[in-house]
């Protein structure tokens, strides 16, 4: 386990070890497979095995960590059943989105899609892939934010949480990378101009490409 050096800046005990157990996962600082140790973790963070306990407990939830029996509590590997089954919500919430964008696009939203156009460019051009992948979140949760659905958007929480590294390494090849800012713009400026279905076969492609580069990367050894 390498050494976590993710900030405090939460209320309780357990919400501090589960906020730091949780970017530890989704920065790659424990990798899939691996054992969360109880003792270990609470010693590295100097903290009780119980809140570590409980913040494991949340970890589960997520889907971030799977139960061992008699084992313990392990980073979760993604499989192909997971992805497909992250895409093809993300599919159906982000269509929705994009279908009542013309009743919800407000111009707070407005702004925020055209920040976003820029950033996207801006980071493309720079090759700065971690700032891309940024942008690229933040983007598709306006898209949630757009169907005007709470529950959607409560529900998509934990979905992009568990397709996080996904996205990361989705973006490793140079080509894909260049589709992606295609499709990403294609979308905002199809919004942008009330042209429903022209976003929605720019998203479909994103999704769909998205989805066959991640299921390539799971089946990698």
């Amino acid at each position: 386990m390498e050494k976590i050096n993710t900030p405090i800046r939460h209320t309780t005990i357990k919400e501090q070890v589960y906020e730091t157990l949780k970017q530890g996962i989704l920065s790659g600082a424990f990798q899939p497979g691996e054992w969360l140790q109880e003792a270990k973790i609470a010693k590295s963070l100097s903290v009780s095995r119980s809140p570590v306990r409980e913040a494991l407990q949340q970890l589960l939830g997520d889907g971030l960590a799977v139960n061992v029996p008699n084992k313990g509590v392990y980073v979760k590997k993604s499989t192909t059943k997971d992805m497909q089954d992250i895409f093809e919500v993300r599919m159906c919430f982000e269509t929705i989105g994009i279908q009542k964008s013309a009743q919800n696009l407000t111009d707070e939203i407005r702004e925020e899609l055209r920040g976003i156009r820029e950033n996207l460019l801006e980071h493309y051009e720079t090759g700065d892939k971690e700032s891309y992948i940024n942008e690229d979140a933040r983007l598709h949760k306006v898209l949630i934010k757009l169907s005007g659905n709470q529950l959607i958007m409560d529900l998509s929480v934990r979905m992009y949480t568990m397709e996080h590294l996904s996205r990361t390494t989705s973006l490793y090849s140079d080509e894909r990378f260049r589709q992606s800012v295609e499709e990403h713009i294609g979308v905002i400026d199809s919004i942008l101009a009330g042209d429903i279905e022209k976003a929605l076969a720019y998203n479909s492609r994103h999704l769909n490409l998205a989805r066959d580069e991640s299921l390539r990367q799971v089946d990698e050894p």
